[in-house]
Protein backbone atom coordinates (compact mmCIF):
# COMPACT_ATOMS: atom_id res chain seq x y z
CA UNK A 1 0.00 0.00 0.00
CA UNK A 2 2.87 2.58 0.63
CA UNK A 3 3.89 1.75 -2.87
CA UNK A 4 0.52 2.99 -4.43
CA UNK A 5 0.96 5.96 -1.88
CA UNK A 6 4.46 6.62 -2.68
CA UNK A 7 3.51 6.63 -6.93
CA UNK A 8 0.50 9.10 -5.89
CA UNK A 9 2.99 11.60 -4.58
CA UNK A 10 5.19 11.42 -7.19
CA UNK A 11 3.06 12.12 -9.29
CA UNK A 12 0.80 14.55 -7.89
CA UNK A 13 4.58 16.65 -6.68
CA UNK A 14 5.08 16.66 -9.93
CA UNK A 15 1.81 17.95 -11.32
CA UNK A 16 2.84 20.83 -8.85
CA UNK A 17 6.05 20.96 -10.43
CA UNK A 18 5.12 21.22 -13.71
CA UNK A 19 1.96 24.17 -13.00
CA UNK A 20 4.16 26.25 -11.39
CA UNK A 21 7.42 26.23 -13.97
CA UNK A 22 6.90 29.62 -15.24
CA UNK A 23 7.01 28.68 -18.64
CA UNK A 24 8.20 30.86 -21.30
CA UNK A 25 8.48 30.33 -25.21
CA UNK A 26 11.41 27.33 -26.05
CA UNK A 27 14.17 28.77 -26.18
CA UNK A 28 17.45 27.06 -27.57
CA UNK A 29 20.45 27.19 -24.55
CA UNK A 30 22.96 29.29 -26.85
CA UNK A 31 25.93 30.52 -24.50
CA UNK A 32 24.40 33.94 -24.98
CA UNK A 33 20.81 32.77 -23.78
CA UNK A 34 22.62 31.00 -21.27
CA UNK A 35 25.39 34.37 -20.29
CA UNK A 36 21.92 36.64 -19.95
CA UNK A 37 19.22 34.17 -18.16
CA UNK A 38 20.98 31.59 -16.13
CA UNK A 39 17.31 30.47 -14.75
CA UNK A 40 16.86 28.82 -18.75
CA UNK A 41 18.25 25.58 -18.30
CA UNK A 42 17.11 24.88 -14.71
CA UNK A 43 13.84 25.88 -15.71
CA UNK A 44 13.38 23.83 -17.96
CA UNK A 45 15.01 20.95 -16.61
CA UNK A 46 12.49 21.01 -13.94
CA UNK A 47 9.71 21.27 -16.51
CA UNK A 48 11.10 18.66 -18.62
CA UNK A 49 11.08 15.77 -15.64
CA UNK A 50 8.45 17.22 -14.10
CA UNK A 51 6.37 16.93 -17.23
CA UNK A 52 7.81 13.01 -17.84
CA UNK A 53 6.73 11.29 -13.88
CA UNK A 54 3.45 13.14 -14.19
CA UNK A 55 3.01 11.02 -17.51
CA UNK A 56 4.87 8.01 -16.43
CA UNK A 57 2.53 8.40 -13.02
CA UNK A 58 -0.94 9.50 -14.88
CA UNK A 59 -0.47 6.15 -17.12
CA UNK A 60 0.18 4.27 -13.95
CA UNK A 61 -3.16 5.51 -12.38
CA UNK A 62 -4.75 4.57 -15.54
CA UNK A 63 -3.88 1.15 -16.01
CA UNK A 64 -4.91 0.63 -12.18
CA UNK A 65 -7.89 2.07 -12.70
CA UNK A 66 -8.54 -0.06 -15.87
CA UNK A 67 -7.74 -3.77 -15.64
CA UNK A 68 -7.93 -5.57 -18.95
CA UNK A 69 -6.45 -6.81 -22.10
CA UNK A 70 -6.28 -3.43 -23.45
CA UNK A 71 -2.62 -3.11 -21.71
CA UNK A 72 -1.15 -5.87 -23.74
CA UNK A 73 -2.36 -4.31 -27.14
CA UNK A 74 -0.91 -0.82 -25.81
CA UNK A 75 2.28 -3.10 -24.84
CA UNK A 76 2.24 -4.44 -28.19
CA UNK A 77 2.33 -1.13 -30.05
CA UNK A 78 5.18 -0.27 -27.52
CA UNK A 79 7.39 -2.76 -28.76
CA UNK A 80 7.51 -0.99 -31.83
CA UNK A 81 8.37 2.15 -31.15
CA UNK A 82 11.65 2.20 -32.65
CA UNK A 83 10.34 1.03 -36.09
CA UNK A 84 7.68 3.56 -35.61
CA UNK A 85 9.73 6.35 -34.55
CA UNK A 86 12.11 6.00 -37.56
CA UNK A 87 9.34 5.05 -40.52
CA UNK A 88 7.55 8.29 -38.96
CA UNK A 89 10.31 10.27 -39.49
CA UNK A 90 11.54 9.11 -43.27
CA UNK A 91 7.37 9.41 -44.02
CA UNK A 92 6.97 12.40 -42.57
CA UNK A 93 10.21 13.99 -44.12
CA UNK A 94 9.83 12.54 -47.72
CA UNK A 95 6.35 11.78 -48.32
CA UNK A 96 4.11 13.76 -46.08
CA UNK A 97 6.07 17.42 -46.60
CA UNK A 98 5.68 16.79 -50.31
CA UNK A 99 2.16 15.83 -50.63
CA UNK A 100 0.63 17.58 -47.86
CA UNK A 101 0.43 21.70 -49.27
CA UNK A 102 -2.39 22.99 -47.32
CA UNK A 103 -2.89 27.17 -48.62
CA UNK A 104 -3.74 29.00 -45.55
CA UNK A 105 -6.70 30.96 -47.41
CA UNK A 106 -8.20 27.43 -47.53
CA UNK A 107 -7.67 26.42 -43.91
CA UNK A 108 -6.56 28.31 -41.16
CA UNK A 109 -3.45 28.18 -39.20
CA UNK A 110 -5.08 27.24 -36.26
CA UNK A 111 -6.83 24.18 -37.93
CA UNK A 112 -4.06 23.23 -39.63
CA UNK A 113 -2.18 23.08 -36.15
CA UNK A 114 -4.99 21.43 -34.26
CA UNK A 115 -7.04 19.24 -36.31
CA UNK A 116 -5.03 18.63 -39.77
CA UNK A 117 -1.23 18.07 -37.68
CA UNK A 118 -3.05 15.79 -35.49
CA UNK A 119 -4.73 13.72 -38.06
CA UNK A 120 -1.69 13.27 -39.96
CA UNK A 121 0.23 12.34 -37.16
CA UNK A 122 -2.10 9.54 -36.42
CA UNK A 123 -2.47 8.31 -39.40
CA UNK A 124 1.46 7.89 -39.78
CA UNK A 125 1.51 6.04 -36.94
CA UNK A 126 -1.16 3.93 -38.00
CA UNK A 127 0.93 3.39 -40.95
CA UNK A 128 3.86 3.09 -39.86
CA UNK A 129 2.97 -0.16 -36.40
CA UNK A 130 1.37 -1.60 -39.79
CA UNK A 131 4.65 -1.49 -41.91
CA UNK A 132 6.55 -2.77 -38.44
CA UNK A 133 4.09 -5.77 -37.92
CA UNK A 134 5.00 -6.62 -41.62
CA UNK A 135 8.79 -6.04 -41.11
CA UNK A 136 9.00 -8.13 -37.97
CA UNK A 137 8.48 -11.48 -40.31
CA UNK A 138 12.11 -10.51 -41.52
CA UNK A 139 14.93 -11.87 -39.42
CA UNK A 140 17.15 -9.17 -40.49
CA UNK A 141 14.37 -5.95 -40.16
CA UNK A 142 13.11 -7.50 -36.88
CA UNK A 143 17.00 -7.74 -35.66
CA UNK A 144 17.50 -3.91 -37.01
CA UNK A 145 14.61 -2.06 -36.32
CA UNK A 146 12.89 -3.91 -33.92
CA UNK A 147 15.29 -5.02 -31.46
CA UNK A 148 14.63 -9.10 -31.92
Amino acid sequence: MAESTRGGGVTAASAVGFLLVPWRGPAVLTHDVLFHDPLQLPVQFVGGLSGALLSIGLLMLVCRLFRGGWKDRLADVGRYTLAIYGLQGVLLENVVVRLANIDAAVCPAGVQQFVVAPAIGAATVAVCYGIARIMKKNKVTAKVMLGG
